[in-house]
């Protein structure tokens, strides 16, 4: 393909990669749900002594009677054990909604009760983060709602400059790649991460090759997060005086089928696995 506008226009709406497309929930932290493995707190307020948990334990305090239950952790049933109620299911819930529910289950037996719901300890609220970051491990998520790059630098930040880092996101059964300076660059691309995810950060080194009739061969590391075809050029001392045509640079890249589609649709090129080869042409006489 000729370098042209339309070239250009069609590389730079389809190249970058995005987290944003596939993994974004929405515009705010979604609630977190009680899982199995949390401890629970309970606390029961009744209206005034000699109610259903009237007991010396209790604490006396501005006319109400509130007495604390045993912290429990959810089962792998997902239920918890409350006194004169049962077990109750609580896991895939929020704490508000364990709160309505014992209230309901409780009227009749204390004393217009209140119910007081909270996680002591965050044990299904995680993610995992892994790779080339300082501290690796488990980390709970907070009730706010926290961005990939939140949970990265919890774990000590990437040990390597980010344009040659790279994250790596798994939730469910997908998974999507992206430059971490795209997610620093693009607000968007930060998006929130939820229980279960997978962060795994890896180094990646950019570089390019450059050969023929340059004033230097060889392997050039990226100098800056974006470079252009004419500073990537510059890096290789230009084009040779003697040999090289102004009209004869060629870019080869391994492209997505989607681009090449955009480039040209009745293309029938064979994707090898890594992408479809394309070679690009540049005149500079234009």
């Amino acid at each position: 393909f000729d370098i042209r506008q339309e070239v250009v226009d069609i590389l730079a709406a389809n190249d970058r990669p995005s987290l944003a497309r596939n993994f974004a929930v929405k515009s705010y932290a979604p609630d977190q749900r009680i899982g199995v493995g949390d401890t629970i707190a309970l606390t029961v307020f009744e209206a005034g002594s000699g109610g259903l948990f009237t007991a010396s334990a209790g604490s006396l305090g501005g006319g109400s009677k509130n007495v604390p239950i045993p912290v429990q952790t959810v089962s792998r049933d997902g239920t918890i054990f409350v006194p004169f109620v049962g077990n109750v299911r609580v896991a895939g819930q929020t704490p508000a909604q364990v709160t309505a529910r014992l209230k309901r289950a409780l009227e009749g037996k204390a004393l217009d009760p209140q119910v007081l719901v909270t996680i002591q300890e965050n044990r299904s609220n995680v993610v995992t983060v892994g790779g080339d970051v300082n501290v690796p491990g488990r980390l709970p998520l907070s009730l706010k709602g926290d961005r990939l790059l939140d949970v990265i630098a919890a774990s000590g930040g990437a040990k390597q400059p980010a344009r040659d880092t790279f994250i790596r996101i798994t939730r469910g059964n997908r998974t999507g790649v992206v430059p971490m300076q795209s997610v620093i660059d693009n607000p968007e691309e930060n998006v929130y991460v939820l229980p279960g995810d997978t962060i795994y950060v890896y180094t990646d080194p950019q570089t390019f090759t450059a050969f023929g009739a340059t004033g230097r061969n060889g392997t050039f590391p990226f100098a800056m997060d974006n470079m252009a075809l004419a500073e990537a050029i510059a890096a290789a001392s230009g084009l040779n005086g003697d040999r090289a045509t102004p009209r004869g640079v060629f870019v080869f890249r391994f492209e997505k089928p989607e681009i090449v589609s955009a480039l040209r649709p009745n293309a029938t090129a064979q994707n090898r696995g890594e992408g479809i080869p394309v070679i690009y042409r540049l005149d500079l006489t234009s």
